[in-house]
C-alpha cells in the first residue's frame, strides 16, 4: 500500500477534520486522488495546514527552513510530518494567486502558477532528495474552483442536466475578477452562479460530490495547465 499525505488551504479543498474526532471529513482534491488511482491500493492522510506549521524540528531542519520563502516552508514542514508518520508520499495544496504584474490574464495565471509550483518543489528539495523524487505540488490555477468547472458532464450527472445559464467557461483554469463583485469571473463567483440554476450552494460535500461525478480525461483536456499537470505528477511518483 502506498501512503500519502496531503494538506490544503481550506474545507473546500482537501476538507476538515470532523470536530470532536479524529476522523477527516475529505475534499474534492481527494476524491480526484482516488479517481485517478482507482486502480491503485492506497491510504491518504490529511493533515490541517495548522497542525502542518506544528511539526517538531531539528536545529539542523530549523536551519533549513529558515531560508525557505512562501509554499517552500509549508512543503519542508509537511515533509517533517510525513517522516514523523513514516509515509511515503507528500501532495502539498495551495492555490495558484493570480500575479497582476503581467501584462495579459492568461500570462499572469501561468506565471503564477509556476512560481507555486516551483516554490514547493524547493521546500520537497530542501529535505532530502527522496522527498522531492516521490512528493508533488498540487497547484489548481487558480483555484479548485476552477477544476471544479472543468467538466460539464459532472453537471449533467447530478442535476440531470448542463448548466445553462450560464454555462460552463471553455478555459477555467484562466478565470479571475474581482472576489467581491458577485457578476465578476473570480472562479468562486462563478462556480457560485453555475450552481443557482441548480438552487445548490457551495460547500465542501457538494464540492466532493462535483469531483467524484468528474471525468478526469475531460479534466485533463479542459484544465491542460494545471491539473494534467496534476495527473502526470501522481501517476509518476505512485510508480516509484
Amino acid at each position: 500500500m502506498k501512503r500519502l499525505l496531503i494538506s490544503g488551504e481550506g474545507v473546500t479543498d482537501c476538507g476538515v477534520q470532523e470536530f470532536g474526532t479524529q476522523d477527516w471529513l475529505e475534499g474534492p482534491v481527494q476524491a480526484y486522488i482516488r479517481d485517478i488511482l482507482v486502480d491503485e491500493d492506497i491510504e491518504i492522510i490529511s493533515i490541517s495546514k495548522r497542525d502542518v506549521f506544528k511539526s517538531r524540528r531539528s536545529k539542523k531542519q530549523k536551519k533549513a527552513s529558515s531560508k525557505l520563502s512562501g509554499h517552500a516552508d509549508k512543503a519542508f514542514k509537511l515533509c517533517l510530518k510525513a517522516e514523523s508518520l513514516n509515509i511515503d508520499h507528500v501532495l502539498c495544496y495551495v492555490d495558484s494567486d493570480f500575479d497582476r504584474s503581467a501584462k495579459t490574464k492568461e500570462l499572469s495565471i501561468r506565471r503564477s502558477f509556476e512560481n507555486n509550483y516551483t516554490e514547493i518543489q524547493a521546500g520537497y528539495s530542501a529535505y532530502s532528495d527522496d522527498r522531492d523524487e516521490n512528493s508533488i505540488p498540487v497547484v489548481p490555477a487558480t483555484m479548485i474552483e476552477s477544476w471544479l468547472l472543468g467538466d460539464p458532464d459532472s453537471f449533467l450527472s447530478l442535476f440531470g442536466s448542463y448548466p445553462s445559464n450560464p454555462t460552463l467557461p471553455s478555459k477555467p483554469e484562466y478565470l479571475w475578477g474581482q472576489d467581491n463583485n458577485p457578476d465578476s469571473d473570480y472562479p468562486k463567483n462563478v462556480l457560485k452562479r453555475v450552481l443557482d440554476q441548480f438552487d445548490q450552494e457551495p460547500n465542501r460535500e457538494l464540492f466532493n460530490e462535483i469531483a467524484s461525478s468528474s471525468s478526469i480525461g475531460h479534466l485533463r483536456e479542459n484544465c491542460p495547465l494545471s491539473f494534467e499537470r496534476f495527473y502526470k505528477d501522481l501517476t509518476r511518483i505512485i510508480k516509484i
